[in-house]
């Protein structure tokens, strides 16, 4: 299939990907490029992450094959992981790259404001996808009070990009939902969720953030061949991206064919669940072009503002 747009002038966003360790963070990525790469093989999907790098390919590969040798989800995550996709799209004229994005994904007990690696990647991030593990969530009363740094942190971004007009999107994953319902027995455990996460959204809503809680689990699927199967199949990550698309890249977002696509799609892998709809505005809120550039509105009108982020790359 020909190509018609390579990705060259494609923007690239770097998604901050916070959560403790064994959050699920890594197999939940694993799993949402597997599934979005069959469908799009078996033609029923028209939109799909493409590695950007052959370290990306073979650090997915890898993982995957973990589990399809195993039959065991890999151990979790001791160091700063990068991997670089391509979000492409498949339609009549040929296939499109829509945008590149970067993911981050970072121990929870490195991301502090003294860490230097940890702020570098914040200040040139463009969104956030922050991981509970819904098992210990809903099962463990301490479980929020161990979280309370990564919970400042995100109280801490959401604040900045509220005082600079930035529209920087959080998709809140609860994972391990399978583990949730197979041990509580019918309870309404989604309740429990939603109170245990009542602080952090408070926060959210004061600081007028972009936000969506989703709800994730990611099977061993022992059909042969076996491998990583996602109920949620990517939504998380695609509700983010097309999120950051509609901020950067407003014009080429809002043609009719890629909307259509991209929302269509999420909403197809959403059947059953609750249907993403177009982002409402929350306020008259001005877009900046850049990952987390600060400066204080007190003084925007006498000082200029000071960059430490970086604009998505072109």
């Amino acid at each position: 299939m020909i190509s018609l747009f390579d990705g060259s002038s494609a923007k690239r966003f770097n998604v901050l990907v916070m959560g403790q360790r064994s959050a699920g963070k890594t197999v939940f990525l694993a799993g949402s490029y597997a599934a979005l790469q069959d469908l799009s093989q078996r033609d029923r999907g028209p939109l799909w992450f493409d590695c950007q790098t052959d370290q990306a390919k073979a650090d997915i590969e890898a993982i995957l094959n973990y589990v399809a040798s195993r039959g065991a989800y890999p151990p979790a995550t001791m160091k700063i992981r990068d991997f670089g996709f391509s979000l492409k799209r498949r339609w009549l004229m040929g296939t499109e790259t829509l945008c590149h994005f970067g993911w981050h994904d970072i121990p929870g007990e490195i991301c502090t404001s003294e860490n230097e690696s940890f702020r570098e990647i914040v200040l040139s991030s463009h969104g956030c996808c922050f991981f509970f593990d819904g098992y210990s969530l809903v099962n463990e009363e301490s479980y929020m009070k161990r979280l309370n740094n990564l919970i400042n942190q995100i109280q801490s971004i959401a604040s900045l990009a509220y005082l600079n007009d930035l529209k920087y999107p959080f998709s809140l994953v609860i994972t391990k939902t399978d583990l949730i319902k197979s041990d509580t027995d019918g309870k309404d455990w989604k309740l429990k969720v939603e109170q245990s996460l009542q602080p952090l959204i408070a926060v959210l809503k004061e600081a007028m953030a972009n936000y969506k809680v989703f709800y994730s689990s990611v099977l061993i699927d022992t059909t042969h061949p076996t491998t990583l199967k996602t109920d949620s199949g990517a939504v998380p990550v695609l509700w983010l991206i097309n999120e950051l698309f509609q901020g950067y890249d407003p014009l080429r977002a809002n043609n009719p064919g890629i909307k259509g696509n991209i929302l269509s799609f999420i909403n197809r892998l959403s059947w059953g669940k609750e249907a993403i709809q177009e982002p409402v505005e929350l306020g008259p809120r001005l877009f900046s072009g850049g990952g987390l550039e600060f400066h204080d509105k007190k003084h925007q009108e006498t000082e200029k503002s000071k960059s430490v982020g970086s604009k998505p790359q072109e």
